[in-house]
């Protein structure tokens, strides 16, 4: 065929390869971002737990306001609606605290192919349990 033919294979090889590259490059970032989002999610119920136990004053709002503060370097926004901090008993000097910290992520990727799919959110948890002091 010579040099006349082969433009059009090329071409058709780019459309069909540059989707593909375009897809994995969006998902090895969202599997950065949930990774990110997972770390700061459970450093923040971590932090919260420990508040709790330190200030035995705090109430349940402070407790989820510190879990909120924790995360706010991390996510877009200081505390987003996708975020669901629940802190269990009240705290109380030497008693024992759960934290649970639930963060609702939507991946690029999933955002892409919503239509396709019910729900693009992947919720991220994280649960700690903080033995309280002067036991």
């Amino acid at each position: 065929m010579g040099l006349h033919g082969d433009g059009g294979q090329s071409l058709v090889e780019i459309a069909l390869a540059l989707p593909l590259l375009l897809a994995v490059v969006v998902g090895i970032a969202d599997v950065a971002s949930v990774y990110r989002r997972t770390i700061a999610v459970t450093n923040a119920a971590r932090e919260a737990a420990m508040f709790a136990v330190r200030e035995p004053g705090a109430t349940l709002t402070q407790v989820v306001q510190r879990a909120c503060d924790e995360m706010s370097g991390t996510l877009d926004a200081p505390c987003p609606p996708e975020v669901t901090v629940t802190a269990s008993p009240i705290p109380s000097r030497g008693a024992t605290v759960r934290v649970d910290v639930v963060y609702r992520f939507t991946p690029m990727s999933l955002t892409l192919v919503e239509r396709l799919l019910p729900s693009a959110e992947i919720p991220i948890r994280a649960a700690v349990v903080f033995p309280g002091y002067g036991r």
